[in-house]
């Protein structure tokens, strides 16, 4: 009866974690059917959430079937419930301009941020970051003001074509990585 009791009580011990993962899951709802969510090194979409376990297809279509008491105990970043999202790339101008020029690149990118009506006005900058390897390197910092990722995703173009055409327009060309090698020759002294 004591070993069997013990076999039953750690056999059993998973039912509970789990049906504990389930109420977790159920009452803190980090994530709804339908969110696309990174569960620990699982990335998809949220198919089913049950009362053992919960389902997510992941992005090469693929169903991954978590144990709700494991899955309550990762690390649940849920991407369905951003507000806005982030645009924060590196422009990298070609060196050979001068410091005017590389001011007025600075200023042309951070006026396409002001422009553009769904850019969040509040604390969206342009800076000249460093001297990169191949260019000169301008920061972007801002947020694109949508919730859908597709959409993000063709602000985030209109923003790029838009700092390519104006920088384009004032004589700043993009810079790619390039290298310059200088050769330096050396006279033989030959003595008489």
């Amino acid at each position: 009866m004591g070993i069997g009791g013990i076999a039953l009580a750690l056999g059993a011990q998973k039912a509970v974690e789990n049906l504990i993962g389930s109420l977790n899951v159920i009452a803190d709802r980090p994530v709804q059917v339908g969110d696309f969510c990174r569960a620990g090194d699982i990335v998809g979409t949220v198919e089913d959430i049950g009362m053992r376990s919960t389902r997510i297809r992941t992005n090469e279509r693929t169903l991954v079937t978590i144990p709700n008491g494991d899955f309550s105990s990762r690390e649940i970043e849920n991407f369905a419930k951003r507000d806005r999202f982030l645009f924060n790339p590196t422009i990298g101008v070609e060196y050979g301009i001068s410091a005017g020029q590389l001011r007025r690149a600075v200023e042309i990118i951070e006026q396409i941020l002001r422009d553009h009506h769904l850019i969040e006005k509040d604390g969206l900058r342009a800076r000249f970051a460093h001297f990169g390897e191949s260019s000169l390197d301008i920061e972007i910092w801002s947020y694109i003001m949508v919730a859908d990722y597709a959409e993000s995703r063709l602000i985030r173009q209109e923003l790029l074509l838009a700092i390519f055409e104006r920088l384009k327009a004032a004589g700043l060309a993009i810079a790619y990585p390039t290298r310059t090698v200088h050769l330096v020759t050396q006279e033989n002294d030959v003595g008489a």
